[in-house]
């Protein structure tokens, strides 16, 4: 035996979807539109791989490191680099892991992907903006230990710092 839905159940089916913004109607079919939305918020990954001179034997000795950014499409960012260990007014240096020994080192040179900015020569390692596109932003970083070095035995290390900042 086939039921058929009774008035009340009609009626209280009409003011659900009248609530819910639906078009409600008393003919057997009936449409309306509803909306999908989504934010797409600027955001950003970073990695970075070290720069390892391996063993020092008085030889001058080169390691390159790379920085890479991948970014939401239109994300504007700025990129910025510092190194934390220099002489006053000279080189930078590697410092022994547990002393105060030091051994000179230097960024011999800077290369990007160039899809995004032109690196200032003055100042290689400082601020770069970017506009992302679908290929990931990459920066090489490639740094000489001085030869003729006297250190003593040990691990020796620097530290750099990249910083990225979301423009929009």
């Amino acid at each position: 035996m086939r039921r058929r839905p009774s008035l009340l159940a009609l009626l209280t089916w009409q003011s659900l979807a009248a609530a819910s913004g639906s078009v409600s109607t008393l003919t057997p079919g009936g449409s309306a539109p509803y909306t999908v939305t989504v934010g797409v918020g600027a955001g950003c990954d970073l990695s970075t791989s070290d720069a390892v001179f391996g063993f020092y034997d008085g030889a001058p000795l080169s390691a390159s490191g790379t920085i890479r950014v991948t970014c939401t499409q239109g994300a504007r960012y700025s990129l910025l680099v510092t190194a934390s260990a220099a002489t006053p007014g000279g080189a930078t240096v590697l410092t022994r892991v547990g002393g105060t020994d030091t051994l000179e080192y230097t960024l011999d040179s800077v290369s990007d992907n160039g899809q995004y900015a032109a690196l200032d020569d003055s100042d290689p390692l400082g601020l770069v903006t970017v506009t992302a596109t679908t290929v990931p932003y990459v920066r090489t970083l490639t740094f000489l230990l001085y030869g003729g070095q006297t250190p003593v035995p040990g691990e020796y290390r620097a530290q750099h710092t990249v910083e990225i900042t979301l423009l929009n």
